[in-house]
C-alpha cells in the first residue's frame, strides 16, 4: 500500500482545525492526519499512508517517531519537527528498524516492510522541540503536551483558540495502550494517561479510528477504559503466574493479542509488553522470580 493507494475521508472538527481520516477509518496501519489553518501558516499532524502527495503545508508536527504516522517523509518543502526523544528514530532507517525490537529474520522481514509499504525516509534535520513548545500559526497556537510511554517522545497537541486536543496514539481503542515495542515504557505510559484525565478541550482528536470525540463524558468515559486495560493485563500476568512459568511461556499464552492474530511482530511486543509487565509486579513485591521462573506471591482465587 502507498500513500496514494487510498483517499482520506476529510471532517471539519472546527474553523481552523481538519482531520483527514485514513483507510478503514484510520485503523493501522494507516491513521489520520490533522491540518491546522492559521492566517500565516498551515500545520500538518502527521503523515499517513492516506495523506495526500500533493498536501500543502508549511511545517509538518509529528505527534510520534512511528512508521504509521511518518510516511514519506522526504516531501520536498516539509519541514519536520518531532520532540527531542523521538528525533533519534527519525535520524536514519536503521534506527527507525530498531525501534520495532526485531532481531534477526523478523528485523528483516520489518526493515523490507518499513521501506516498501510506509516508504520512510530518514529526516536527519528533523527540528527538536520539547514539552510546551509552541507554534503560532497567526491567530491560532499548538502547543505540544509531552505525553511518554507509546514511545519516548510521544505527545499530544493541543489547538487553540478551538479547544481541540489531538492525542495521538493515546488512541483510547478497544485494544488498550501499547507499549510493546523497543520505545515502550509502562511506567510512563501509566504517568501519562493520569495527565491526559486533567487535559481540557472541547474536542478530542485520536491517531486512529476513534476519531473525533466531541462530549467530555464520552471522552472521560474512553480515557478511563482505556486505562484499565493496562490493569487486566497485569491481572492475567498474575492469574498465570498462579503457577511457575518462564517468560517463553508466558509469551505462548499471550496477554497483548488474541490468539487467533499472528504476524512476525506478534511474539516481539507480547514478549516486551509481558516483560514490562514482570518488571512492574516483581517492584510491587505481587511476582517473584526464581531462576527462569516467575511465580505470582499472591494466591490466585
Amino acid at each position: 500500500m502507498s500513500p496514494q493507494a487510498t483517499g482520506a475521508v476529510r471532517r471539519r472538527v472546527s474553523a481552523g482545525v481538519e482531520v483527514l481520516h485514513g483507510h478503514d477509518d484510520g485503523r493501522y496501519p494507516d491513521a489520520v492526519t490533522a491540518l491546522i489553518r492559521g492566517r500565516d501558516a498551515v500545520l500538518q499532524v502527521d503523515s499517513t499512508l492516506s495523506t495526500p502527495a500533493d498536501l500543502q503545508a508549511d511545517l509538518v508536527v509529528l505527534t510520534q517517531a512511528h512508521e504509521d504516522h511518518a510516511v514519506a517523509l522526504d516531501r520536498p518543502g516539509a519541514e519536520v519537527h518531532c520532540h527531542a526523544a523521538d528525533v533519534p528514530a527519525l535520524a536514519s532507517f536503521d534506527a527507525m528498524a530498531d525501534t520495532s525490537g526485531a532481531t534477526g529474520e523478523t528485523l528483516d522481514w520489518w526493515r523490507t516492510r518499513l521501506r516498501e509499504t510506509f516508504r520512510f525516509a530518514a529526516v536527519p534535520g528533523a527540528s527538536a522541540f520539547q514539552d510546551g513548545a509552541s507554534w503560532d500559526l497567526g491567530g491560532r497556537t499548538v502547543t505540544a503536551i509531552h505525553l511518554p510511554g507509546h514511545t519516548p517522545g510521544h505527545c499530544g497537541l493541543h489547538v487553540l483558540p478551538d479547544d481541540v486536543l489531538i492525542l495521538g496514539d493515546v488512541d483510547l481503542t478497544g485494544f488498550g495502550p501499547f507499549y510493546g515495542d523497543a520505545g515502550g515504557d509502562l511506567a510512563a505510559f501509566r504517568s501519562s494517561l493520569g495527565r491526559c484525565e486533567t487535559l481540557p478541550a472541547a474536542r478530542i482528536v485520536t491517531g486512529h479510528h476513534r476519531g473525533v470525540i466531541t462530549r467530555r463524558e464520552e471522552y472521560e468515559e474512553l480515557l478511563a477504559r482505556y486505562a484499565a486495560v493496562v490493569d487486566r493485563r497485569d491481572q492475567r500476568v498474575l492469574k498465570l503466574l498462579a503457577e511457575p512459568r518462564s517468560l517463553d511461556e508466558l509469551v505462548t499464552a499471550r496477554i497483548l493479542y488474541r490468539p487467533h492474530v499472528h504476524g512476525p511482530l506478534v511474539d516481539v511486543a507480547e514478549r516486551l509488553t509481558i516483560n514490562r509487565h514482570l518488571v512492574s509486579l516483581q517492584a510491587a513485591g505481587a511476582v517473584q522470580r526464581c531462576g527462569e521462573l516467575f511465580q505470582s506471591c499472591r494466591p490466585w482465587p
